[in-house]
């Protein structure tokens, strides 16, 4: 004897439905079956989810930047970081290339001197003259300025905030607006490959690029700041955080140019 899986009366082994509630009694090894199917084939959906997160991240950023997106894995920031990095670091290296290739033939018109050998063509690459290598200098020096920036934010609002934000948090939190910013980067530096976009216009783009992440840090510790209860006046923090990110910035520009 068994018992019915809905009231509970006791019924045959052999019975199908409960002959006091009508109950189904097969639905139980039906659930049974679904918890199974559901089981093997976790690891899949799973996989496909975390393969499409960061694209639904991406999405929703450019819909609603300043959304929090709480559930969120705590790197997708970081990745938003990582191609912020590589746009503007690929995009400075071409427009001084195309730059210097545009002086270059300049030169050549007017007879300055032999335009067989062109020393700073970008041949359509990261190959030319100003190559991988220099690249790779860009990028460190974009790397160098953003752990900077990062650390000078974070550490002022450690000091001034009663209830300061953890790293990461302030990590992700910059990196709310960078899904609009990568896609004009992009977008642009696809531009300048194929010819579309002129060396200036694409360096004017870049350059407003650093001014909205500039801005976007700045509302960001604005924000933090009249949530956190700050220890003192929530403007005094955020000209605190720009003037020592300029000084900085300033002096490691001068000092990677000279």
């Amino acid at each position: 004897m068994k018992y019915c899986i809905n009231c509970g009366a006791q019924i045959k082994d052999e019975a199908k439905f409960c002959p006091n509630c009508g109950q189904d009694q097969a639905k139980e090894v039906d659930n049974e079956q679904q918890t199974e199917s559901f089981t093997e084939k976790e690891a899949v959906k799973q996989s496909l989810a975390i393969g499409k997160s960061y694209f639904g991240y991406f999405m929703e950023k450019l819909r609603r930047p300043n959304a929090d997106l709480t559930g969120n894995l705590t790197y997708f920031g970081y990745i938003s970081l990582g191609i912020y990095l590589l746009l503007q670091a690929l995009l400075t290296t071409m427009v001084i290339s195309r730059g210097l290739s545009a002086i270059d033939q300049f030169f050549g018109l007017i007879g300055a001197y032999d335009y067989g050998y062109d020393p700073f063509s970008f041949n359509e690459s990261l190959g030319g003259s100003l190559g991988i290598t220099f690249f790779l200098r860009i990028l460190f020096f974009y790397v160098l300025i953003l752990v900077i920036t990062i650390g000078i934010t974070y550490g002022v609002e450690r000091l001034s905030l009663k209830s300061p934000v953890s790293f990461n948090q302030t990590v992700n939190q910059l990196a709310n607006f960078l899904s609009g910013i990568n896609l004009f980067l992009l977008l642009f530096t696809f531009g300048l490959f194929i010819r579309l976009f002129s060396p200036i216009f694409c360096l004017i783009i870049m350059l407003l690029a650093v001014l909205f992440f500039q801005s976007s840090i700045i509302f960001v510790v604005q924000r933090n700041a009249d949530n956190k209860q700050a220890k003192i006046a929530p403007f005094y923090i955020v000209l605190l955080v720009f003037v020592l990110n300029s000084i900085v910035n300033w002096f490691l520009t001068i000092a990677t140019i000279g």
